[in-house]
């Protein structure tokens, strides 16, 4: 696909606020301003230097009518702080890593709610019996989240649109009773509409919460360093579209973009260990309707962050479930001979009593 006009601007705004200009701005722009094609990343230098040549570079200037979304200033990052819900599920024990893999998945589990407290679901329409949310609503779908997990010998698995911790561990416990999980979720959302994310392990760990700074939107991040491995992993659900595009996108547009460069600044203050951002992006680089002002993934490439999905394509075709786009993705910072094993999305059932999403399996090797 070729470099749209649009890009090369939100391209010359971010580099210049990142190198020559101190302050910063990513604008997606229908003109031919161009960016410095020196600054650009090493990835997108030869697009960006074919397109500079038929116009003149030009330093970002206020938003104008012609523009997709106004100017975009990256806030200050996030504000770490101990995980406030935490819960676990014994089993018959924590079994270790295997030949220095780590199984990550990652499983967005469409609103998985206790039923307590005024619950609902937001896309009720969707979901049997959605007027029963109660309870024993929630065991029968803890039960099918769980049943294509079964025998995947993960050990951390990364959820998004789930209530608390003890979800979280309930479903790790029923696809693997034999292991022992300890479980941490953010507690951002709140009734009745209780989306977070949430981080289950059956390795040994410490988790942090990064809770989203200016301009992020209500979610933050879950951050796992996984006990003696030389990695991190960040859990993410990035803010959807709800289904708009162009200027009506722009806000949601502005938090996904916010919390990759609050995950930037996060890896430059982690310079030793490889660093794994996977979840739910609600973003699909293919998607033509995004390209020109969402600039997610460019910010994360410019942090070194690879995209896990586009060296693994033919498994990636895989993962669009009910949707056209693939918005459940991976990305990888290397570091401290950490690789990227295999990558595959679970061809489990959606909608019903399950999910919207199909699970994503990354593994990771120490070489």
């Amino acid at each position: 696909m070729g470099i749209s006009r649009a890009w090369v601007v939100a391209a010359g705004c971010l580099v210049l606020a990142t190198g020559a200009v101190s302050a910063g701005c990513v604008r997606g722009r229908a003109s031919g301003d161009v960016g410095d094609a020196a600054a650009a990343p090493p990835v997108r230098a030869a697009q960006l230097a074919g397109a500079a040549a038929g116009a003149a570079a030009s330093a970002p200037g206020p938003a104008t009518d012609g523009d997709v979304c106004p100017v975009w200033t990256p806030g200050p990052g996030f504000k770490e702080r101990a995980p406030q819900d935490e819960a676990s599920a014994a089993g018959q024990g924590t079994p270790a890593t295997e030949d220095g893999r780590l199984v990550v998945v990652s499983y967005n589990l469409w609103e998985l709610y206790d039923g307590r407290d005024g619950d609902s679901y937001l896309g009720r329409d969707d979901h049997p019996e959605w007027e029963k949310l109660d309870e024993a609503h929630a065991s029968r779908r803890v039960a099918a989240l769980a049943a294509p997990l079964s025998g995947l010998a993960a050990d951390v698995f990364v959820f998004q649109e789930v209530e608390d911790a003890g979800l979280a561990c309930a479903v790790a416990h029923a696809a693997d009773p034999a292991s022992s999980w300890n479980c941490w979720a953010g507690n951002w959302a709140h009734e009745p509409h209780p989306q977070n994310v949430a981080v289950a392990a059956r390795i040994p760990g410490a988790a942090v919460q990064l809770n989203p700074g200016r301009g992020m939107g209500q979610r933050g991040v879950l951050e796992f360093a996984p006990e003696g491995a030389a990695v991190r992993i960040a859990a993410v659900h990035l803010k959807s579209s709800v289904g708009a595009a162009g200027a009506r996108d722009c806000g949601n547009a502005a938090k996904r973009m916010a919390v990759a460069w609050g995950l930037r600044q996060r890896q430059e203050s982690l310079a030793g260990p490889a660093y794994l951002i996977v979840g739910d992006f609600n973003v699909d680089p293919a998607d033509p309707a995004k390209i020109g002002y969402d600039r997610t993934d460019d910010i994360l490439a410019e942090a070194g962050d690879e995209d896990l999905l586009s060296r693994f394509p033919a498994e990636a075709a895989a993962g669009g479930g009910r949707y056209r786009t693939i918005i459940d993705r991976a990305f990888l910072r290397p570091g401290a001979g950490v690789v990227v094993d295999d990558l595959r999305f679970l061809d489990a059932p959606t909608g019903g009593w399950a999910s919207d999403h199909r699970p994503l399996v990354v593994v990771l090797r120490s070489e």
